[in-house]
Parts: structure tokens; sequence; C-alpha cells
């Protein structure tokens, strides 16, 4: 899965006969629907109990197979050059033909500083980010909605496994987009702070050898609906950000938050009223 917009920076897991934990479970789970959960998502706690834990991390960093991939190839075959990457592209789904259903724009701070930036009046704004941990590369990914009076409509967050900041900003706007279509939204702002998450979302950009995220996530915007990708500076994107780091590291199914934490009170008011962030106070 490397490319040149995506840089590789996890190690290759390689063969998995190698870390399987019980010699049996190639009989038992011959393909990739045997692994995850009914709503499509990895099974944490049964890749946890075939692999070892820094194996089973770097599964769940990886998206998972859907409807639109192609065949459930089985992966685990036995040849010595057999990779998850290698299982992972045999799946892969080939790039859409992308048509005008979203655009990237730019929220640049002005010179009295920084403050949330509301979509347009009747859009939905989705403030997304990523997190990784300097000590165990376990990475996190979450974000929050907002109408365009910037109140709380609802969170979202989970623990992504081993992944870089990148692969955690992109997997943070690919939940977003799942749970906005899940909540009806038509019409959508996607604020991110990561330059290169937006970048690598332009229109034209997607390959068939471009990441699985990336392709799934222009998937994703083909649907009935309209998306604007924004980047914006780090510091109007603070919400997010501290919704992330409260999530639990363990936590690998998505939760969602409803109700507002009591600690985020401040930065959600400061959002709409002010003092201005100065640039790099976040």
């Amino acid at each position: 899965m490397q490319t040149a917009l995506l840089p590789r920076k996890v190690p290759e897991i390689g063969r998995l006969r190698d870390h399987i934990l019980d010699q049996s479970s190639p009989e038992r789970y011959p393909h990739f629907h045997d692994l995850m959960t009914p709503p499509g998502s990895w099974g944490a706690a049964l890749l946890l109990s075939l692999f070892l834990a820094p194996v089973a991390h770097r599964i769940l960093s990886i998206r998972c197979p859907d409807t639109s991939d192609r065949l459930d190839f089985c992966h685990w075959r036995w040849h010595d050059w057999f990779t998850v990457r290698e299982a992972y592209m045999k799946s892969g789904v080939a790039a859409p033909s992308l048509q005008s259903t979203f655009y990237v724009t730019a929220l640049m701070p002005s010179r009295f500083g920084v403050l949330f930036s509301p979509p347009p009046s009747s859009w939905i704004c989705l403030n997304t980010d990523g997190g990784v941990c300097k000590s165990t590369n376990l990475a996190k990914a979450g974000g929050l909605f907002r109408d365009s009076c910037g109140t709380w409509i609802r969170g979202y967050g989970r623990s992504i496994g081993i992944a870089d900041s990148l692969i955690a900003e992109l997997w943070a706007i690919h939940d977003g987009l799942i749970v906005a279509w899940e909540l009806g939204f038509e019409l959508l702002q996607v604020q991110s702070d990561c330059t290169k998450a937006i970048s690598a979302l332009i229109v034209g950009t997607v390959r068939r050898d471009s990441h699985a995220l990336i392709r799934s996530i222009h998937f994703l915007c083909q649907r009935g609906w309209e998306v604007d990708f924004v980047w914006v500076p780090r510091e109007s994107n603070q919400v997010a950000d501290q919704l992330v780091k409260d999530l639990h590291q363990s936590q690998y199914e998505r939760v969602y938050i409803d109700v507002p934490p009591a600690h985020m009170s401040n930065l959600l008011t400061r959002d709409i009223h002010g003092p201005p962030y100065s640039r790099g106070s976040a």
C-alpha cells in the first residue's frame, strides 16, 4: 500500500503464520469476514486472541473489506511471500469515477486570531482529529458534529491499532462520513487540521494504487450528498483534539457521545464567543 502520497511508516507484518498463537486458526477462520463483526468492523477481541498484540494492533489499523470490494480471498495462504499487505490489496476496490460531489477549501486564520469556523447555514460541521501515542504507536481517531451555530450534535471515536498520524487522521474522516450518513446529513463540511490528509483527498488524485482509506472516502463521497473538505488551523480544532485524547486506548468499537463532556464546555464556549486563539497556542 505504499504510494508517493502516503509513505508507509508502519513495519510490515510479514507472513501471518509466523504470528498466530493457535495453528488451528486457519481452519476455523478461513476468510476475512470470519474475523469481522456484523456491523463490518474487525473483531478486536478475536484478533487479540489469535495474534500477538502488536500484530493484532497493526491489522486493526487496516480498513476492513466491505460489500463493494472483490471476492473474499483467503488470508491464511502459506506462500512465503504472502503478507497482510498483499492480502488487503487482493480485496482492494477499483478507483471510482469521481463526480463533483465534494471539493476542498481552506479557512485561513485572520490577523486577529483563530476561532471555530462554522459552516454555512443549513450545513453540518464535522471536526475530525487523529492522535498517535509516541511510546506505543497506538492510534485513536474521532470527531464531533456541530450545526452552523456551533451547537454540539454528536461525537464519536475509537482506537484503531498501530498506525501513523496520517492514517489516524484519515480514519477519523472515514468514520465521520459513515456516522454522518447514518444521521441523514445532506450538507457536510469536514474540517481537519491535517494538511496531508486534506491534500490526499483533493479531487483527481485518487488512483487504483492509492491507499484503501482514500479510495473508501472517495466512494463514501459519491453518495447523494455534498461534502466539503476544509483545512483549518490546529487552534480552531481543539474540541476534536480533546475528544480524541479522552478516548480509552482499548476502545476498538466506535463510541458515540451525544452530550458534550463537562470539561469541554469552556472550549465549546470559546469557539463561539471567543476570545480568539493566537497562532501556536494549541
